[in-house]
């Protein structure tokens, strides 16, 4: 969430900022997009396995949920974008041509219930690939005519990214990103044997060999790219070379989710092995617990209050950075307090948990008080 915030606040920066850094911006904010959806899938997975009595129950809740994302995200996050863009595109454009990652979780919590119930981990995992591969060959080679049908291609399976006039301006394509969210659900039980069978270091092992293997593939899919890129003629293979290009839902994905397994492997070290817990990790956790209510807050936090008071484009990249961290003290302070409202976080529960983590283990049942307050 942190590097979210700072890569929403990019458009800040004075013209004189190196392009360099705003590269960097970018390609750290889309390696986030699929670990999220990863940890979506992951989340869904736990609580459908881990409540057999209730998965339907669950699963209804995804709908209901799914709703609120569909509906009333995507009216907050428009609202909190227009004054970005009110020069040169209208409200109800910005609504109807941009899409957020909101829009594609929305997609996967009324699919992936099912899936995940009818389904076990080889199938789920060879679906992803077959979505990858499917959404991939329909983004670059289906050329629809008609504004409606190029509006659900591109909201489903992506653009072209050849095609210098794409329907929409921004787009998680939703197939692609259900993808995914599946591999997520995939990887944690794999993760959890391991933990079971071999404890920390046996799971440590595992991700290093699956981060090994997909910055393997990503390499391979980039380098096809980069080859084909000085073979074939521009105009003439356009959609082969759209095909190959390094996207992120395509062969970059696997490099995306290759740093989201080293991440994981930092935090398996210094919470199961190290038993480190600290207040900055707490401050992680209320990003975590209220994500979604924060991810959409920040676009008014971050974005539409700055820009509506004329700072874009104005703020030298020396003051930009201690701005970004004030920016992010004012959101987990209203993230706190929203979480404390909705009973997302207890009283003590800091010093609750630092205690099981990094001292003497507590019960549950004092962990289950302290987090229902």
């Amino acid at each position: 969430m942190l590097i979210v915030f700072a890569g929403h606040s990019i458009f800040l920066m004075s013209a004189s900022t190196p392009p360099l850094v705003v590269r960097a911006s970018d390609l750290a904010v889309n390696v986030c997009v699929p670990m999220f959806m990863c940890i979506s899938g992951m989340t869904m997975w736990y609580l459908l396995m881990h409540h057999p009595g209730e998965p339907r129950r669950t699963a209804y809740r995804y709908a209901k949920r799914a709703l609120l994302l569909l509906a009333g995200c995507h009216i907050m996050i428009t609202l909190g974008t227009w004054p970005l863009y009110w020069d040169k595109h209208s409200l109800l454009e910005v609504f109807w041509r941009r899409w957020h990652i909101t829009d594609a979780i929305a997609f996967c919590m009324f699919l992936a219930p099912v899936l995940i119930m009818k389904l076990d981990d080889t199938k789920r995992l060879l679906l992803a690939v077959a979505l990858l591969l499917g959404s991939r060959t329909i983004a670059s080679f289906w050329h629809p005519e008609a504004t409606a049908l190029g509006f659900v291609k591109e909201l489903l399976f992506g653009s072209n990214d050849y095609d210098s006039t794409p329907v929409l301006l921004n787009i998680y394509p939703m197939v692609p990103f259900l993808a995914t969210f599946l591999l997520g659900t995939v990887l944690l039980p794999a993760l959890l044997r391991r933990l079971e069978e071999g404890g920390p270091k046996s799971a440590i092992m595992f991700l290093y060999r699956t981060s090994s293997v997909l910055l393997a593939l990503g390499g391979i899919g980039v380098l096809a790219y980069l080859g084909l890129h000085k073979l074939l003629d521009h105009q003439r293979h356009a959609d082969i070379l759209a095909f190959f290009y390094p996207s992120r839902v395509w062969t970059l994905l696997p490099l995306q989710c290759a740093v989201g397994a080293l991440f994981l492997i930092f935090i398996i070290w210094r919470y199961l092995s190290r038993k480190q817990y600290s207040r900055l990790d707490f401050v992680l956790t209320v990003f975590g617990r209220t994500s979604l209510f924060a991810y959409v807050a920040q676009y008014f936090v971050i974005q539409a209050i700055p820009a509506a008071a004329g700072c874009a484009g104005a703020v030298p990249m020396l003051i930009w950075a201690p701005l970004v961290v004030l920016l992010a003290a004012v959101m987990f302070l209203v993230s706190f307090a929203y979480a404390r409202f909705r009973g997302y976080v207890a009283e003590g529960e800091y010093r609750a948990v630092q205690a099981s983590v990094s001292g003497p283990p507590v019960s549950c049942q004092v962990l289950e008080r302290a987090a229902n307050g």
